[in-house]
Formats: C-alpha cells, sequence, structure tokens
C-alpha cells in the first residue's frame, strides 16, 4: 500500500488485540444502551458480567480464533483490500460465540448476546481496518520494538479509562449505564457530599434518575433507597436539600 511495508505477523496480532477492545467497548455500549432503554428494566443488570464475563470471552476469542489466523489471512488478501473486513468479522465473532458459550443461549431462543457478539466483531474489523489499511499502518511499521508494546497496552490504558476515569469525572454517564458496584458507590459518594441547602435538580443531572420527575417542580418530599450497604433518606424542603440520612445495613461495617 503506496509503498509501506505489510505489517509483521506480531504487528497483525498487536493491533487486533487493540481493536478487539474498541469492539468490546462498542459491545458494551451495545447491551447497556438495550437495558436502560429497550428492556423495560431502565438500567444496567448483571454489570460484572457485563463488564468481566464478556471482556473474558473476548480474549479468549481472540487467542483461539484470530491472533492464530490472521497473519495467514494477509494485509492484501480480497476481504481486506476491498473492505469487507468488518463485516466478515461480524460473521466469524458469531460463529466464535456460539462455539464458546452462544449455543446456550440459542436453546433459549436467546440471541441477545449473538448480537452483541456481530457489534463486538463488526467494530474490530473495522478498528483492524483502520490500523492496517490507513497512513496508521506507516507508524506502526516505523517501529515495531515500541509500536508493539503499545499496541498491547491501549486496551489496559482504555480500561482505566472506562472503569476509573469516566465514573470519577463524569458520574451522571456512569450513574445511567454501568451498574453494580460503580453505580453504587457513586450513589454513596455522592449522597454523602449532600449539604443542607443544595438544589435537587444539581443532584437529579449528577445521578440521572435517582430522583423522581414529579420532585423536581420544587416541592417537599422524601426520597428514600438503598444499596448493598446502606439505606438512605433525602428530605427535600422546596426543591432543596433539608436533610440526608445514610444508615449502614444490619451486620455491615460503614
Amino acid at each position: 500500500m503506496n509503498g509501506v511495508p505489510s505489517l509483521t505477523a506480531g504487528l497483525q496480532r498487536s493491533a487486533s488485540f487493540a481493536a478487539m477492545f474498541v469492539g468490546w467497548l462498542a459491545g458494551y455500549a451495545y447491551y447497556a444502551l438495550y437495558e436502560v432503554h429497550f428492556s423495560g428494566l431502565g438500567y444496567v443488570e448483571d454489570f460484572g458480567y457485563l463488564v468481566w464475563g464478556s471482556l473474558i470471552f473476548t480474549a479468549v476469542a481472540w487467542g483461539v480464533f484470530v491472533a492464530p489466523v490472521l497473519p495467514k489471512l494477509g494485509q492484501e488478501g480480497i476481504i481486506v483490500r476491498l473492505g469487507f473486513f468488518p463485516f466478515a468479522a461480524a460473521v466469524y465473532a458469531a460463529i466464535a460465540f456460539t462455539i464458546l458459550i452462544g449455543w446456550m443461549f440459542m436453546i433459549d431462543g436467546n440471541l441477545l448476546y449473538h448480537g452483541q457478539a456481530v457489534v463486538i466483531g463488526f467494530t474490530s474489523g473495522s478498528a483492524y481496518l483502520l490500523l492496517v489499511r490507513t497512513p496508521l499502518r506507516r507508524f506502526l511499521n516505523s517501529r515495531p520494538r515500541l509500536t508493539v508494546p503499545i499496541m498491547y497496552a491501549l486496551p489496559l490504558a482504555g480500561f482505566v479509562v472506562f472503569y476509573g476515569v469516566v465514573p470519577r469525572f463524569i458520574p451522571s454517564l456512569a450513574y445511567v449505564y454501568y451498574g453494580g458496584s460503580v453505580k453504587e458507590q457513586l450513589v454513596e459518594e455522592t449522597l454523602g457530599s449532600l449539604r443542607m441547602g443544595d438544589s435537587v435538580q444539581e443532584l437529579s443531572k449528577r445521578l440521572p434518575g435517582l430522583v423522581p420527575e414529579e420532585f423536581l417542580d420544587g416541592g417537599s418530599s422524601t426520597i428514600s433507597g438503598s444499596t448493598t450497604r446502606f439505606s438512605y433518606t433525602v428530605v427535600v424542603d422546596s426543591g432543596r436539600v433539608a436533610s440526608v440520612s445514610l444508615q449502614p445495613k444490619e451486620g455491615l461495617d460503614q
């Protein structure tokens, strides 16, 4: 391609590893959007599986089905050269998922996870195509001893951003589209930092959905709920926080 040498097998594998993480992020977004907006739940269920389970299966699929095959495919083959690779990767991901674990879901007629696999495959294929069929390939070829570790390190950096940076600096996004301990920690930290006189509107911006819409009109109300560790009560008077109570559940240390 424009006189740029083909990537070595090691560069191809490292680029596909980074691309696979991009696909995993897209797969997470697909499933989180479904659960929040289309499933009727309104929140992300099974956050632990959605993060760790899908991440493990994506990594296993990469190691078993992608890393050994990709160098044999080449970067000038018709599938890659004509831009069909994302579509081929989507089909390949669905087949790989079915072989690994997806057959169990097919027995129950549940194809939602297969859809997630297709999204992961298509996005991974698109990201990989971007790396090997654009000027980015010149960068990868420039210093392989540097770029290979960078490609392998990018998913780790991306996961740190996903799991640590986003909840800390964009809590409203994490509260809606994350779940489990991350969401509960956001609730505990946010409510623990509330002070008398704080606006309930501001609380709603930080934790969308925690405050019922009918309580946002400046009236008085009581908001209560619980996490796995705490029960909480927020008393609202004239649209502002009058008091906050966080009580550790019996048998649990604060």
